[in-house]
């Protein structure tokens, strides 16, 4: 007679409102997007001879890094989420130092020539500093 939908998704602001708590979709979505960006920017910036590996790095963490972690202070961390944001970061580092997989360069050290702290630490570090922010906020109100 009824039908009763357990599993209800929204979208609201272009996000995708679950009562299920699925990280990876919504997650996926920035990550394609971050890629599509990063292979916009292959054949004009990373594969660019003339311009050094620093200005290659400002350019990923003002272009693409802010698509990739986009919503980091709030998703929670899952070994899955972890793995697929820093496989799609070193997708594009790789790109920046121009080396390949088959290279058989460790991520440490395309981190360390980037000069690129890992993503994971980097949200980390935003979501305290979302949740000391907020706690300040609270300290503020509450002296009224």
């Amino acid at each position: 007679m009824y039908d009763i939908c357990q599993g209800t998704n929204e979208i609201y602001l272009e996000a995708d409102i679950s009562s299920r708590n699925e990280p990876i979709k919504p997650l996926k979505s920035q990550i394609n997007k971050a890629s599509l960006i990063s292979g916009y920017l292959r054949d004009v910036i990373w594969n660019n001879k003339h311009m050094s590996i620093d200005s290659k790095v400002r350019i990923y963490k003002t272009c693409v890094r802010p698509i990739l972690i986009y919503g980091i202070e709030t998703r929670a961390d899952t070994n899955k989420t972890k793995c697929m944001l820093r496989t799609a970061e070193m997708n594009t580092l790789r790109s920046i130092a121009e080396k390949a997989l088959r290279d058989r360069v460790r991520n440490a050290t395309i981190k360390q020539t980037c000069k690129v702290e890992d993503v994971i630490r980097w949200g980390r570090k935003r979501r305290r500093c979302c949740r000391d922010y907020v706690e300040s906020c609270v300290e503020w109100k509450s002296s009224w």
